[in-house]
């Protein structure tokens, strides 16, 4: 059972990164799909390294060159995979189609103005938000803290997505997220835990809160327009998901800032 979980791990990491990892593990689409449990983890050790490549910079730069590298740093460790769903669900909600032509959408590889626009506008979001919150002169620990927990909680908000949200397809790669989304198990609150447990050691009890609850309720809001639009989620609108969240917690963090410290 250990090693089924540790594989589900590997495979976690695998898909949502590009950490150098000494291994590459090959499996089926269940241990594939078991991996889901494990966001939050990952969303965690993501941030950890942005919050480190935040202290390395700010040694030499300032903190919009801070901000500009970070966010580009953490594009680059996922590989850009949410973007891409950003991207995709973007061409297609503004499309304003028929449902089964947004999902065809979706499946095309090409990029249309309206997910140009959609990335451009989350990365010089995030940029702008990140660079306001590191000008603010925020108690060092308080601002890596921020860096390090907000991947963390917005791949815990696309797990709640799957087990609170159906598959809009017949069949897909996104499909495999949604095979455990009606077996909860230890596993899931072990991560949950684990999660909770990061954000509480790394963040003041209120900014905390704060995140968590932009997170939800922009991943509330976000599947509620999904399944208006499609009936459902996908794995592009649960990427999408992620970059919405991450970027309202950003702003969230600023707003908190601004009136509160």
């Amino acid at each position: 059972m250990i090693l089924l979980e540790c594989k589900a791990l590997i495979f976690c990491l695998q898909f949502l990164t590009r950490l150098p990892l000494p291994f590459r593990i090959e499996g089926p689409d269940d241990l594939f799909a078991r991996g889901t449990v494990f966001f939050p983890l990952a969303g965690a050790l993501i941030g950890v390294l942005d919050a480190a490549v935040y202290w390395l910079i700010s040694q030499w730069a300032g903190p919009w060159t801070a901000a500009c590298l970070v966010v580009l740093f953490d594009s680059w460790i996922t590989g850009g995979l949410h973007l891409d769903g950003l991207a995709d669900t973007a061409d297609a909600f503004g499309s304003w189609q028929s449902r089964d032509r947004m999902l065809e959408i979706m499946k095309d590889s090409r990029i249309g103005t309206a997910g140009v626009l959609a990335v451009a506008g989350v990365l010089i979001g995030r940029i702008a938000l990140y660079g306001e919150l590191m000008s603010r002169g925020l108690p060092l620990r308080t601002l890596l803290g921020i860096i390090a927990v907000i991947p963390c909680i917005s791949r815990t908000g696309m797990v709640m997505l799957i087990y609170a949200s159906r598959y809009a397809r017949e069949n897909g790669l996104g499909g495999m997220f949604f095979m455990y989304r009606n077996k909860i198990d230890v596993a899931f609150f072990i991560t949950l835990i684990l999660a909770a447990g990061l954000i509480y050691l790394l963040l003041p009890s209120w900014i905390s809160l704060i995140l968590v609850g932009t997170s939800c309720i922009t991943g509330l809001l976000h599947r509620v327009r999904c399944y208006r639009k499609i009936g459902g989620m996908t794995g592009d609108t649960l990427g999408a998901g992620l970059e919405w969240m991450e970027a309202a917690m950003g702003l969230a963090a600023v707003i908190a800032v601004f009136y509160l410290v």
